[in-house]
């Protein structure tokens, strides 16, 4: 199974996913935006910790939309980009952010990926659609509500992964209490887990499955 995790930002794929990429073994990241190159460079060391495997920069990151401004491109543009993105990789499965969040970025591009993710006969298109939740965005916007309807159980080493791979992003990390903590974000971990009966979980809302 080929997952394509498309973000609007670097650490995004991290905080919405990172266990669950640890644990597909097929994994493609397109990321929109980035405020500055070293934040580029921090995708590859994070896909490194995450897959545990020697650096290499994910191959699918490749065009720059304007950070915190994705309201101002071309919506056709956005969704063009999605599709030639699914074109490539033509996964089973694409993740990308709640349709809800509070970031304007992550809103813009749930809306073009979802665009993008539409069955046209004869064309690649995902059969499973995740939203992801996004600490420090998803839970602070109040409509449309984030209310996981899948839940990705995930071991102690992918959790491990997960924290490993946003040290490549520690200027964008807070401290406790911040929900961008590395101590918050294994607490969501482990309630979402505790939700349903398992140690550790990744929360989404399945916009579509094709069975």
């Amino acid at each position: 199974m080929r997952t394509l995790a498309i973000f609007a930002h670097p650490d995004d794929e991290i905080l919405g996913c990172g266990a669950t990429l640890a644990k597909r073994q097929d994994v493609a990241v397109a990321i929109a935006c980035s405020r500055t190159a070293q934040l580029y460079d921090a995708c590859g060391a994070a896909f490194s910790a995450i897959k545990g495997a020697p650096y290499y920069p994910p191959t699918l990151i490749r065009k720059w939309f304007p950070d915190q401004m994705l309201e101002t491109v071309c919506f056709n543009d956005l969704v063009s980009w999605a599709q030639e993105l699914i074109d490539r990789s033509d996964p089973h499965e694409v993740i990308t952010h709640w349709r809800g969040d509070n970031n304007r970025d992550h809103r813009t591009l749930a809306e073009a990926v979802l665009t993008a993710c539409r069955p046209i006969p004869g064309r690649p298109y995902s059969s499973r659609v995740l939203a992801a939740e996004v600490v420090s965005s998803t839970e602070w916007w109040a409509q449309p509500a984030f209310v996981p309807t899948w839940f990705e159980s995930v071991t102690e080493d992918q959790m491990v992964r997960k924290l490993r791979a946003l040290e490549a992003y520690k200027e964008e990390m807070r401290l406790a209490p911040h929900a961008r903590s590395y101590e918050n974000v294994k607490a969501l971990a482990i309630n979402r887990g505790a939700s349903v009966g398992v140690a550790y979980a990744e929360a989404f809302v399945l916009m579509r499955e094709i069975g």
